[in-house]
């Protein structure tokens, strides 16, 4: 090409110079201000409490997190052909505008149109006629202190709000469009960007760049300098030249791109959950105004919350949207209450999740989605499928896999296949983007300019598939598409050089895809997101909360459900609220720790109140189904097993019959360890109270660094590490000969190369050393249950551990109940076990069952796994021995031969500056068995780690079990009051991956009533036979 790269670029400022000409101000209007700190809706009255003080061009307002509110009028002076718009330099980050006490659309700072779009000009009126006064009402945000997202940011380097938060003021004008403009420096912008993603030796790139030289020979750069006159000749000159190339069409078979405008809306992250109120707000209420605008515009929002939010604080905003869904215009197809993370949240709640968004999309809008659409969590559940299918799920969409940090994921349509071996069709879309052909070239064909991304994002095989679905718009903290990006949706729909684009919704285009792709491969097991693995230990406390709250909830649940069975009548509304509470706090920035202070603290405070709540709760419905007798303890077994042990508070009586021991954890809890209870499964014993039994001789000896118990002898070094495990029941030793002791606890600096919370990168290995520094170890508790060794061990320059090492005289598992003064800014703390076990495979729960996972590095793909996701228990076992490592809120670890190291915290200081600072409490544990993996040696101890015992005073008329204990391989994950109201719900899995028939049989009280899918619709009963299934059962009352 003989064309002069330099006259792209030319071009590029050109366009943006005559952008600045497409809004045309015509008067400036005059008006009153107030500043608050509040988030204020209704919008505030003129003559409310607030005091008005008059605006004035220049003048400056704002402090962190503070907002102004901008008051003035506007009566049309004659008729107008066409629209009125409001052209506003607030000069706040982002603003709101209403007309006539509805809300219209956002304002944008233009520092940040590329993020939140470009959004200087609103529509006031379409045709307004003479004398028609308007009201006009803006808020404005001044923004807040941000340090950014990664190690070295600022809150003077990172970009979502600058610092200083005093904003200027610069007018409010009335404005007409200049449409001979506005088209120009769009087509312009198509044929450029067109034009620059073209590969060189196009012969379609050169008639293009020989157009481009002659539109730039006919052009003024600078417009101000000249004649109005002139620029417009030349304005009118270039289009002619620009007509043709854009009236050249595709062929029949040019690739396909499905456009739908979307914005990406983070529920918090560098925000509040209520600034996420006010940016919902923005976004939704610019996208009905463009709606307005352009008829063909259609829009996909995932989030039911989002919509919640708009009906609670913003309700002509909930109705424009209700308008437009009932039109087929505006799609609620996400099928989630919120997009949460899927590694980290647990199996019912990721079910509730579906349950709740979807009960909501079909009361308010009569739709029901069929799309799960999560663009921007970090990795997702082999148990997914099998999720989606039983809530009625057709299609999966994201985009975060092609962030990949190493490997480029294989394919971008397939089908998935889960551990079960369900099957969900799968489509990698694209977000945060423009509808350009520059960039639909670039999103379908992966040629043109690139992005940040490090690994293919594009149509990998053209022979399986030919089209994408671009969700155009600026995203995370919302602003959606702006009217540039729907005039270039316009002249993309059949242009030559450009894959064929028009608008879709996500259904019909997934609908469309599958059909016409009958080549689509098969992808098996989780689609393992390389990056971020940060996030399964970062900010402990939320996660630690998380599970606390699911199985308080649990616990709830069947609390309730017993109620239920007994006449008594749950408050589903109270229930309700508990359960949102705890999905709200699992999306994908709030429960990996990816937030700002205010977000994670709000968290920490909603998730302790949430497990007080349910615990309170459940006390109170048990309470109603009790005798009051001062002499007798009901203790209930929420698990599908007997359950032999366990531990009460120390404020309740002494049940007798039963082996007890008074103890107290590391972090002050005192305890009631039980031993010899035998709880029937879903059920409880009411025993007598009184004084402990007294000739109650422990089973252990400490001496010499030694601990002998009935199932091991474990000796100490001077660190507290265990040197030697000798495992009583199969005379093996546990530790690998020559390896780090076990229950080496390993410390290091981390800071990741980008995004510092997010990140553990693979050279963390590098930093990582062993803590050998001399420990306190003292015998703090010896009894008929447990001995408790106590560890102390300074920890960097300001950070202590308090450990127990609880041993027990029931089982072999070992219980290390943890303290941690934690106050290390980038550094990673993790727990080591060498183990003398060979497996080239490890197996890691999941939800609803368990992944496994190879324990060596052969590929680049093992490679990049180095850090993976587990829920309560990790297991590497031979055929006939293992050992499983269980927890009460860990979610990250590594598996390399027979190293299996638990990731305990970690400080990025990106975006909480405060590295996670704090006292943590957790437990992990180490449980050798003399078998393979089992359900019976694993899982349950596992649950039972976790599962609270519900004890109170008096007789409880509840204690008969409501099902016959299932088969050893089955777990019953939930029992609740049916969503109906009218029976309850029993749903378990198959644990072990076995295909056992599920098998629910309900005792004499209770009548099977029929299957249910996830949502609780009936279905036909099948004869389920399958590897990890779930099945769901409502049963009746006789």
């Amino acid at each position: 090409m003989i064309s002069s790269p330099q006259t792209l670029a030319k071009l590029a400022r050109i366009e943006a110079t005559y952008r600045n000409l497409i809004h045309r101000p015509s008067r400036e209007l005059e008006g009153s201000f107030f500043e608050t700190s509040d988030h204020l809706t209704p919008p505030p009255a003129a003559g409310g409490e607030q005091t008005w003080n008059p605006y004035q061009a220049g003048q400056t307002w704002g402090c962190e997190g503070g907002s102004a509110w901008f008051r003035t009028e506007w009566t049309a002076d004659r008729d107008y052909d066409g629209p009125v718009y409001l052209v506003a330099e607030t000069g706040g980050c982002e603003s709101l505008l209403f007309v006539n006490g509805k809300a219209c659309g956002i304002f944008n700072h233009a520092d940040y149109k590329w993020q939140r779009g470009d959004h200087r000009a609103l529509m006031i009126a379409q045709s307004p006629r003479a004398g028609k006064v308007f009201e006009i009402l803006l808020e404005a945000y001044a923004g807040h202190p941000i340090v950014g997202a990664h190690p070295g940011d600022s809150v003077h380097t990172q970009d979502a709000y600058r610092p200083p938060f005093i904003r200027c003021f610069k007018g409010l004008h009335v404005a007409t469009r200049d449409e001979e403009v506005k088209d120009f420096v769009v087509d312009l912008h198509t044929i450029r960007t067109l034009a620059e993603a073209l590969s060189d030796r196009s012969f379609r790139k050169g008639r293009l760049l020989a157009a481009l030289d002659e539109v730039y020979a006919v052009l003024w750069e600078e417009p101000g300098e000249v004649l109005e006159d002139d620029w417009r000749a030349g304005v009118r000159r270039a289009r002619e030249i620009l007509a043709p190339e854009l009236a050249c069409r595709n062929g029949d078979v040019a690739p396909r791109a499905g456009l739908i405008g979307h914005s990406h809306m983070d529920t918090a992250w560098l925000w509040t959950v209520a600034e996420a109120k006010r940016k919902c707000a923005r976004t939704y209420s610019n996208v009905l105004r463009l709606m307005e605008q352009y008829p063909e515009y259609r829009f996909v929002q995932s989030s039911a919350l989002h919509a919640d939010f708009m009906r609670e604080g913003y309700p002509d905003v909930f109705e424009g949207i209700k308008q437009r869904v009932a039109e087929g215009r505006w799609e609620p197809n996400g099928g989630v209450w919120i997009e949460p993370d899927v590694n980290l949240a647990g199996g019912e709640a990721l079910i509730r999740q579906f349950l709740v968004g979807r009960r909501f999309t079909r009361k308010h809008f009569n739709y029901t989605s069929d799309t799960f659409w999560l663009p921007d969590t970090f990795g997702y559940s082999a148990a997914l499928p099998q999720i989606l299918a039983g809530c009625g799920i057709q299609y999966f969409l994201t985009t975060k896999l092609t962030w990949n940090d190493t490997n480029s994921f294989p394919y971008d349509t397939f089908w998935w296949e889960g551990i079960d071996g369900t099957r969900v069709f799968t489509h990698f879309n694209d977000i945060h983007c423009a509808p350009d052909p520059g960039t639909l070239i670039n999103k379908l064909a992966g040629t043109g300019p690139k992005d940040f991304r490090k690994t293919e994002n594009c149509v990998r095989h053209p022979d399986v598939n030919q089209a994408r679905l671009i969700s155009f718009g600026r995203g995370d903290g919302g602003g959606g598409p702006d009217f540039e990006m729907l005039e270039l949706a316009r002249r993309v729909k059949d242009l030559e050089g450009c894959p064929r684009a028009e608008y879709t919704t996500v259904s019909e285009f997934m609908t469309h895809l599958r059909d016409d792709s009958p080549r689509a491969p098969l992808y098996v097991g989780e689609l393992y997101f390389e990056g971020h693995r940060g996030t399964l230990t970062q900010q402990a406390a939320i996660k630690r909360l998380v599970r606390a709250a699911e199985f308080a909830l649990r616990n709830l649940d069947y609390c309730a459900a017993r109620a239920s069975l007994a006449g008594q009548e749950p408050d589903a509304a109270r229930l309700d609220e508990l359960w949102r509470v705890l999905l709200l706090n699992q999306f994908h920035d709030i429960l990996p720790g990816t937030s700002i202070p205010a977000v994670h603290d709000q968290a920490i405070r909603e998730l302790t109140s949430l497990v007080a709540d349910c615990r309170a709760y459940a006390g109170e419905l048990l309470s109603t189904l009790s005798d009051e007798n001062s002499g007798t303890i009901s203790i209930h077994n929420t698990l599908g097993w007997t359950r032999r042990t366990g531990w009460i508070s120390a404020d309740l009586p002494c049940p007798l019959g039963v082996a007890s021991q008074m103890v107290e954890t590391p972090w002050g809890e005192r305890r009631r360890v039980l031993g010899r209870i035998d709880l029937p499964p879903l059920g409880a014993r009411v025993l007598e109270v009184g004084l402990p039994e007294e000739d109650q001789s422990p089973p252990f000896r400490f001496a010499d660094d030694t601990l002998e118990t009935p199932h091991a002898v474990l000796k100490f070094d001077h660190a507290g590490r265990i040197v030697s495990w000798l495992d009583r029941s199969s005379g093996r030793e546990l530790r690998t000969e020559g390896k780090n002791p076990l229950n080496t606890l390993v410390f290091g600096e981390d800071i990741p190369a980008q995004w510092d919370n997010w990140d553990i990168d693979s050279d963390l290995e590098h930093k990582l050393a062993p803590l050998d520094s001399p420990a306190e170890l003292s015998l703090v508790a010896c009894g008929p249950l447990q001995a408790r060794l106590r560890r102390s061990i300074t920890l960097g320059r300001r950070s202590r551990i308090t450990q127990d090492i609880v041993v027990h005289a029931h089982t072999a598992q070992v219980d290390f109940e943890t303290v941690v003064d934690w106050a290390e800014p980038h550094r990673y703390l993790g727990v080591e076990f060498e183990l003398a076990v060979h497996s080239p495979n490890a197996r890691h729960e999941i939800q609803f069952g368990h992944l496994q996972r190879g324990t060596h590095r052969n590929f680049a793909e093992d490679r990049a796994r180095f850090e993976v996701s587990q829920h309560k228990w990790s297991d590497l076992s031979e055929s006939a021995f293992g050992v499983a490592l269980l927890n009460d809120g860990k979610y990250g670890l590594s598996v390399l031969g027979s190293r299996i190291r638990l990731s305990l915290l970690k400080g990025g200081g990106h975006p909480d500056p405060r590295g996670d600072a704090g006292v943590h409490t957790f437990t992990y544990s180490l449980l050798p068995h003399v078998s393979g993996f089992s359900v019976e040696a694993v899982v349950r101890p596992a649950y039972e780690l976790n599962t609270p015992l519900l004890a109170h005073e008096g007789a409880t008329r509840i204690a008969e079990s409501l099902i016959a204990e299932p088969h050893p391989d089955h777990i019953i994950e939930t029992v609740k009051v049916a969503e109906s109201g009218e029976g309850i719900v029993v749903r378990l899995y198959d644990a072990a991956g076995s295909a056992s028939p599920l098998a629910v049989t309900p005792k004499s009280a209770l009548a099977f009533a029929g299957d249910v899918n996830l949502l609780e619709d009936p279905v036909a009963t099948i004869a389920w036979h399958r590897p990890f299934g779930i099945r769901t059962v409502l049963l009746k009352a006789n």
